[in-house]
């Protein structure tokens, strides 16, 4: 990653530091999880952005997700295609970079949305494992599709990063008869998404909603705060003026509750299956 990264953003949050310090132990005490308040970098223009998320642990840590599994995937291209000498970027986030507008990326964060190049003429190729109808970076596909085809086809598998070592199998589906499925839609995964309230986040409201035929559930608690707009209406018509950063709520996370998950076979044995999309594409 880049040293001395300095962001064009981090001087527009609309909060104190206290405010800040408070939203993260309400996120992080909610999910179990001990609350350092020296763990947050007070240095706002250090913060590193992923759409309308935010990095700013202290000190940083730069992983390795999944980085054996995409390092494959060049690899076996290498060896089975004829390949010309090139360069390019390769995002492991899941978010693309590249605007059709050629603006910062990330609008949640930036003012006007600010642009960041005249024309794309020089830039390196960006390939990315999320795509937006606003973006034009380069798709291939997910980690979670090739260590997929990886294990079932030959038996391979990859570490997650280097530090935590664990390895993923994946199930074979087997065919099932239509009429023997499940008559129900389902939908399993966590409280991602921009949204923090039932009527802003698709995955809670799918969950909030009573019906014999779903069979639907959040099954962990995602609560990292997420930056929202805000929005000055003294002298004038209303204009965003920055940024705050807020989470999911007690009341909502209590009235929701949790499911137990299902994996991809168990899904499989139902008719209808929901992609719902959280903080980036559901995969």
């Amino acid at each position: 990653s880049k040293s001395n990264f300095t962001n064009s953003w981090g001087e527009k949050i609309e909060m104190t530091d206290k405010e800040i310090l408070g939203v993260y132990e309400s996120s992080q005490t909610r999910m179990n999880r001990r609350f350092n308040p020296n763990r947050i970098n007070r240095n706002k223009n250090q913060w590193v952005g992923n759409n309308f998320l935010i990095r700013n642990e202290f000190p940083q840590i730069e992983g390795d997700s999944n980085v054996s599994c995409l390092k494959h995937m060049l690899e076996t291209l290498c060896a089975l295609r004829k390949v010309p000498d090139t360069e390019f970027f390769l995002n492991r986030r899941d978010f693309p970079l590249l605007r059709k507008d050629f603006r910062h990326p990330y609008t949640p964060l930036v003012e006007g949305n600010e642009k960041v190049f005249d024309d794309t003429k020089g830039i390196l190729p960006i390939f990315s494992m999320c795509a937006h109808e606003n973006f034009i970076d380069s798709g291939v596909p997910t980690w979670d599709d090739w260590a997929r085809i990886a294990f079932q086809d030959h038996g391979i598998k990859f570490n997650t990063s280097y530090l935590n070592r664990l390895q993923k199998d994946y199930g074979k589906i087997p065919d099932q008869d239509w009429d023997t499925k499940i008559d129900k839609v389902v939908f399993r995964g966590s409280s991602t998404g921009e949204g923090v309230t039932i009527d802003t986040n698709p995955r809670l409201k799918v969950c909030s909603i009573q019906d014999d035929r779903l069979d639907v559930g959040i099954t962990s608690w995602n609560l990292r705060p997420r930056a929202h707009p805000v929005v000055s209406r003294r002298a004038g018509p209303a204009r965003c003026v920055g940024f705050g950063l807020h989470t999911i709520s007690e009341d909502i996370q209590n009235s929701i509750g949790l499911k137990e998950p299902l994996d991809s076979v168990e899904q499989s044995g139902y008719k209808y299956i929901l992609h719902i999309p959280g903080h980036s594409c559901a995969f």
